[in-house]
């Protein structure tokens, strides 16, 4: 292995010591150079960088200096020199993918170069596995480098939470596992994930069905689309024009009859969408909010939903209490966070659960990190606001300058 730790020649760090690992969000200052602050708004690293992106739950996050791409720590140090013309965040098995010269290998949290550049392109970790490209087709390597399958495939889908992948081969689609066996040979149109379920979706003759993981077809293709399954027990599907609901069982739960369907995803609460009104219904089929929006999102992990009523947007509750009046342009869900991002006159601010405009409209990008945190942008300036409304990484004064 080559290991390519930092050194310090050419380099020039700054950063206020930190005695303990911590959350850490990338802004910019006035000259355009990223740094990172913690959820306080506390320097950790100062702007040095041209470029930073957030940790997302890794331990290293990425930044580019003198147009080349390291990494650096939560204790704000520089572990990967800057060096690589491109690199992506760790994968699962905690290795990045690295462009050099062209050609991509793999690296680990240390910095040693675990699989040489080498490939056409290349994925990140799914399970214990990478897809690569070598001379125009696709295999698969493991943590080690060793090729698992030989690259012979026109595409491969990424393994899922399934150790079986779809595979393309002369315009067709099958199924192959983690060992190299082909589940099912290539003959579908189309082939999607297994995703959090023992069924994937496949297309043939311009019907979708389900195939299981012994690749016996378990449910026929009949279907005007079918949607591979998340966390949630029912996913939607089309028939004859009209959405329902399937179970993982490959039963039919809830009758095609709705014109546009959301997702049970994370909710006992799904938008559906008849005579042109949006209501919500339950895993059961009924009614709970009645059809009355011209629009309408999920909930997801929050207890507020998008909605939409004579062009303006606002939220609902999941007892069919309108908490929030429609009245902006857009809005985004809460998700797990108490702030949401709504949209007036091309800008975009921020709202609490009770209706609290926290930031009026006036940004040009918002965006959700983690921790209830979101990434802010004016103009060329990065910001930060944490889960109490402070805005972090500049002051408002300088922030919202004349651009």
């Amino acid at each position: 292995m080559r290991i390519i730790k930092y050194a310090v020649v050419g380099i020039i760090l700054i950063f206020i010591s930190c005695n303990k690992e911590t959350n850490l969000y990338p802004y910019n200052n006035e000259n355009y150079k990223w740094g990172f602050i913690d959820i306080d708004g506390k320097v950790v690293v100062e702007p040095q960088f041209d470029w930073a992106m957030s940790f997302g739950g890794k331990n290293l996050a990425r930044v580019k200096q003198y147009g080349k791409y390291g990494f650096i720590d939560k204790r704000g140090k520089i572990v990967i020199r800057p060096q690589f013309d491109n690199v992506s965040n760790f994968g699962d098995a905690n290795l990045a993918i690295i462009k050099l010269n062209e050609k991509y290998g793999f690296i680990n949290e240390e910095g040693e170069i675990v699989i040489e550049p080498q490939y056409e392109d290349a994925y990140s970790f799914n399970l214990d596995f990478a897809r690569i490209k070598l001379n125009g087709k696709w295999g698969l390597v493991d943590k080690q480098g060793n090729i698992i399958i030989q690259p012979q495939f026109d595409d491969i889908k990424k393994f899922g939470k399934s150790d079986i992948a779809a595979i393309k081969l002369n315009e067709k689609w099958g199924y192959i596992n983690s060992k190299g066996k082909i589940i099912v040979q290539p003959k579908f149109d189309k082939a999607l994930i297994f995703g959090d379920s023992e069924l994937a979706p496949f297309l043939l003759d311009g019907k979708y069905g389900y195939v299981n993981k012994e690749g016996k077809i378990a449910v026929s293709p009949k279907f005007d689309y079918a949607y591979v399954f998340g966390e949630s027990e029912l996913t939607p599907i089309s028939y004859n024009g009209k959405y329902g609901f399937i179970n993982k069982q490959g039963k039919i739960a809830i009758q095609p009859q709705f014109y546009l369907v959301g997702n049970f995803e994370k909710s006992n609460l799904a938008p559906v969408m008849k005579n042109g009104k949006w209501g919500f219904i339950n895993k059961q089929g009924k009614i709970i909010i009645p059809f009355q929006f011209d629009d309408a999102s999920d909930f997801g992990e929050s207890d507020l939903a998008p909605i939409k009523q004579n062009e303006k947007w606002g939220y609902v509750s999941k007892n069919g209490k309108i908490s929030i009046l429609p009245q902006f342009d857009y809005v985004h869900s809460f998700g797990e966070s108490d702030l949401a991002p709504i949209k007036q006159n091309d800008k975009w601010g921020l709202i609490d659960k009770q209706g609290h405009i926290v930031f009026s409209p006036q940004f040009d990008e918002v965006n959700y990190l983690n921790d209830g945190v979101y990434k802010v942008r004016y103009g060329y300036r990065y910001a930060i606001v944490n889960s109490r409304g402070e805005l972090l990484g500049a002051t408002k004064e300088v922030f919202f300058k004349d651009r």
